[in-house]
């Protein structure tokens, strides 16, 4: 699926991903605009942690910074074309991360696990040859 994006509208729900020392942390930003302003919420779904208020948004010349003082995050990123291009700082430890616009939010599904798995699984069978009767699963 394509979305496209004007040069000069970053209204929206933008994901991407970070990789934090291995794990997979996706995050949402959603930008809205006022009349004269842009605000943001952001969204760590692997976290539960939805709707978090940001202190201050601004898009300026296709650049785009986002601060939430409280949670001590500031985001800079550059929009081309369909995508963000940026890096996410939390306590002074930046990562880069890409942000794409997206129309569905990204949901933490713990219950549906996706591959990595940060454990092994093992596919196992058992045999009951008498009663003719099989048992399967998967060992996590």
């Amino acid at each position: 699926m394509s979305v496209s994006v004007s040069a000069q509208e970053i209204t929206g729900s933008w994901s991407g991903t970070l990789n934090v020392m291995g794990n997979k942390l996706p995050v949402v930003f959603h930008v809205s605009k006022t009349d004269s302003s842009y605000s943001t919420t952001m969204d760590s779904p692997a976290q539960n942690a939805l709707g978090l208020p940001t202190s201050k948004t601004s898009f300026v010349e296709n650049k785009l910074e986002i601060v939430a003082t409280g949670l001590g995050i500031f985001y800079q990123g550059t929009l081309e074309g369909d995508s963000i291009l940026g890096t996410f700082n939390q306590g002074g430890i930046p990562f880069p991360l890409v942000l794409k616009l997206t129309d569905k939010p990204v949901l933490n599904r713990p219950q549906e696990p996706q591959p990595p798995f940060p454990y092994k699984t093992e596919e196992v069978k058992f045999i009951h040859k008498k009663d003719s009767i099989e048992l399967a699963g998967t060992l996590s």
